[in-house]
């Protein structure tokens, strides 16, 4: 009998430890949560990504936070600023959209994006997510027209200047074809024009160009193209033909 009462003691003993730990490490849910719903995302330069992330109200009543969006130095935050005040009621949840265009020939690499929320009228409280993007190694080429209309004489040589430019992450060799050139036009790019263009680069390009003595008063269109061995961008080019002066 004696035996079985220490037993049964000794039972209520543990029992009430393992009670006394689990209050003593119990502690309530943090007041503030910021989470990402969102996967780790891949991309590009001058790609547009979005990561969403939730804000929830764990405390007992409303409150009112402040709201700091933390994207890379050069990225552009769209369709919100930066900081904004976000009011939830108690266990209210609110989703915010992060959305960013990656700028052109931003280097291969990990990059985060943050959202931080923090109690309007007690900063110290605060909770953050972070979400990543992993930019790649892109070859991309532009060319960049200016927008007026250009004239040339028919029978005479004219010069055109344009820019192409390399918004890839990487040194990317370009060269240069006019397709589709009109019978009887000499159109040439000026020695050297093919080159190498470091990441980011612009350089300009010049275009000689000559109408056929016959060539007919009007508009007449060509398409000049660049091309990267994994890249490529045209732009019409449009010209008005003047008659050869007598």
């Amino acid at each position: 009998m004696r035996r079985k009462r220490l037993i049964v003691i000794a039972a209520l003993a543990v029992m009430g430890f393992v009670s006394f730990l689990a209050i003593r490490n119990f502690s309530p849910p943090a007041p503030l949560q910021v989470r990402l719903l969102s996967s780790a995302k891949m991309a590009l330069p001058e790609d547009f990504v979005t990561h969403v992330f939730s804000v929830r109200n764990q405390s007992a009543g409303a409150d009112s936070y402040g709201i700091r969006l933390g994207v890379p130095e050069g990225w552009t935050l769209l369709d919100m600023p930066a900081s904004l005040r976000l009011d939830l009621e108690a266990g209210a949840e609110e989703k915010i959209f992060l959305t960013v265009q990656i700028p052109p020939a931003t280097p291969p690499g990990r990059y985060g994006l943050s959202v931080t929320a923090s109690l309007q009228n007690d900063a110290t409280l605060q909770a953050s997510a972070m979400a990543f993007v992993q930019i790649g190694r892109a070859e991309r080429v532009k060319l960049r027209l200016p927008g007026e209309q250009l004239s040339i004489t028919a029978g005479q040589e004219s010069r055109y200047a344009f820019r192409v430019v390399n918004t890839g992450n990487v040194a990317a060799p370009v060269q240069f074809s006019l397709p589709g050139l009109p019978s009887g036009w000499e159109l040439r790019l000026a020695p050297g024009t093919d080159t190498l263009l470091a990441p980011g680069e612009s350089r300009e390009v010049l275009l000689l160009i000559k109408a056929p003595a016959d060539a007919p008063s009007g508009e007449t269109r060509i398409l000049i193209r660049a091309t990267t061995p994994k890249s490529s961008d045209e732009a019409p080019l449009t010209f008005a033909v003047l008659p050869l002066p007598h």
